[in-house]
């Protein structure tokens, strides 16, 4: 009896269906090989938080599926995700019962079996579980080492193709450049970094603008949602004092947030400045860690930001290296009298 309680309690542990893949996990994996159910919810535990993630996800797609489905949903589209959810299928040794529950012919079904392997090691073929699956990446990952088997261009129920939801290529990356970046100006002297792949409005890359400068986190708390004070969508918003040497604890303080006012006229990024950190993760066009902080500038050095004083911030302005000497020195290049 005590082999079978111990059986029973790594197959039927708690809510939710059979931990091996059985025909319900099967089912969900070719569900999202198919595109119509979020991919991390193949293999997500029945009673952890990552149901709840997968449910909101669901609801967030449920919006705009109508449209797509009737202006997307072409026989060869359907032709792709039927093959995916066959080579799926496949690799991950599901139950027998999926080959009745779809149109395709065991002609389809045969010649895709052949160039496919057994890609995961679950039980009954292996020996793990699904919720080790799922902590090795679960659909994710599989999909990724499947990836020259698969019809890269099947969409799916978010609007992307199966391709874009994955995993990028060298050659096809969802951002060109280092997703972190290292910027220097007079601001930031000694320099700043910026996720620029988080920037919600790529204009604001390359931008001009009137500042509105907030001394520290209760100055923005007091003033962020002034319906009166003066601030376009165009500003850039910069708060001081929120580093390390200037505010204890070094809170996660960076990501100031859009004035209401203008928020609810439907602006979602602007550009801001700060020499804070923020969470890992917030999005938007943010420059963090400006450094020196005023905190550890003397206030003859400093190069002070004042309300409405006109901003700039160029991402792409590669060459201006030496902003704390007041010049780029990169452009003098001669050794001696001789050279031109």
């Amino acid at each position: 009896m005590e082999e079978i309680s111990a059986i029973n309690e790594d197959l039927a542990p708690t809510v939710g269906t059979c931990g091996v893949i059985g025909t319900a996990s099967t089912m969900a994996c070719i569900t999202a090989a198919l595109g119509i159910m979020p991919l991390r919810g193949a293999s997500a535990p029945a009673v952890s938080a990552a149901r709840v993630r997968v449910a909101e996800e669901t609801g967030a797609n449920a919006v705009g599926v109508l449209w797509l489905w009737c202006s997307l949903c072409g026989k060869r589209w359907k032709s792709c995700q039927r093959m995916n959810a066959i080579t799926v299928l496949k690799a991950i040794g599901g139950s027998t019962n999926a080959v009745v529950t779809g149109e395709i012919t065991l002609q389809n079904f045969e010649e895709i079996g052949q160039k496919t392997p057994l890609r995961i090691d679950l039980k009954p073929s292996g020996g793990n579980y699904m919720s080790a699956f799922h902590n090795a990446g679960g659909m994710l990952a599989l999909l990724h080492t499947l990836r020259p088997l698969l019809h890269l261009s099947a969409m799916t129920i978010t609007g992307q193709t199966l391709g874009e939801q994955i995993i990028r290529r060298l050659s096809n990356p969802l951002y060109p450049s280092s997703s972190l970046v290292v910027m220097r100006g007079n601001p930031a002297p000694e320099g700043a970094v910026k996720k620029a792949s988080a920037s919600e409005d790529r204009e604001l890359l390359s931008h001009k603008g009137p500042a509105a400068v907030f001394e520290n986190s209760a100055d923005l708390a007091k003033r962020i949602d002034d319906p009166d004070m003066v601030v376009m969508k165009y500003s850039v918003l910069v708060l001081k004092g929120i580093g390390r040497k200037g505010n204890s604890g070094m809170p996660e303080a960076g990501l100031i947030p859009i004035p209401r006012k203008l928020a609810s006229a439907g602006v979602k990024d602007m550009l801001r400045l700060s020499d804070g950190c923020m969470s890992g993760t917030a999005g938007g066009t943010i420059t963090l860690h400006i450094s020196p902080e005023p905190a550890q500038t003397p206030a003859g050095r400093r190069a002070a930001l004042r309300e409405r004083k006109r901003g700039y911030h160029g991402l792409y302005e590669r060459s201006v290296n030496q902003a704390q000497h007041g010049a780029d020195f990169d452009i003098l290049t001669a050794t001696g009298p001789d050279d031109q």
